[in-house]
């Protein structure tokens, strides 16, 4: 059972509607329709809104399922416990004391900081092994026989051409959220992409070692 104070945080965390809390900590930018507002999901990356804020002051995304209260939305977008996002919510909109000395002002936005900053080294290291990858494609296409018209050479130049445009776009979409500044689904972008971009990495730093190129020769991973 939860103690008087943290129900009381928690009680004036949900007066806070997910919608208001989108907007300070996401910066969202919506379509009213009638009592309702839709929007880009800031929990994952979409172009196509999805996230509907309900006048009842929930949230429902039809593209992560993610939907909640206020305090559901600030624990998917910081990844933090119920706990820390109503003592989030209740800090930034002012609604008292959050009853609990361990949550220093200083220390959070120290914390903001060191998150930015992990994930501007990463989307840094992501985009660069991109645009390696690129590189190399556009190599290797034009290293291929023009005049050869087999089948094994057009499913080479096929697969050239596939992950040529996938690195295209992967690097578009991380220019335009840092441009945008949506640190949350560029994260969340960077988070569904992990994987992928580590086994290029590798791929092209076996190359570089036995081929004596340089795609990512001195990269830091």
């Amino acid at each position: 059972m939860k103690d008087n104070r943290e129900t009381g945080l928690f009680d004036r965390a949900k007066t806070v509607s997910a919608l208001d809390a989108a907007e300070r900590f996401a910066g969202i930018e919506g379509k009213r329709i009638g009592g309702r507002v839709k929007a880009c999901c800031p929990l994952h990356n979409e172009k196509t809104p999805s996230c509907v804020f309900y006048e009842n002051g929930t949230f429902y995304c039809f593209g992560c399922h993610a939907g909640g209260t206020s305090i559901d939305f600030t624990m998917a977008y910081f990844r933090e416990s119920s706990v820390d996002a109503a003592k989030r919510i209740v800090s930034a909109f002012g609604l008292g004391d959050v009853g609990a000395p361990d949550f220093d002002a200083g220390r959070e936005a120290k914390r903001r900081r060191e998150i930015k900053e992990s994930i501007r080294k990463t989307a840094s290291f992501t985009h660069a092994v991109q645009c390696a990858v690129i590189h190399w494609c556009t190599d290797q296409m034009d290293r291929l026989d023009p005049s050869d018209e087999s089948e094994e050479s057009e499913a080479i130049l096929e697969s050239l051409l596939k992950l040529k445009n996938d690195a295209e776009n992967l690097t578009n979409a991380i220019n335009a959220l840092e441009t945008a500044d949506r640190t949350g689904n560029l994260q969340a972008l960077l988070q569904s992409v992990s994987a992928v971009s580590r086994e290029r990495y590798d791929m092209l730093k076996t190359w570089d070692e036995t081929q004596g190129t340089c795609y990512v020769r001195g990269m830091r991973a």
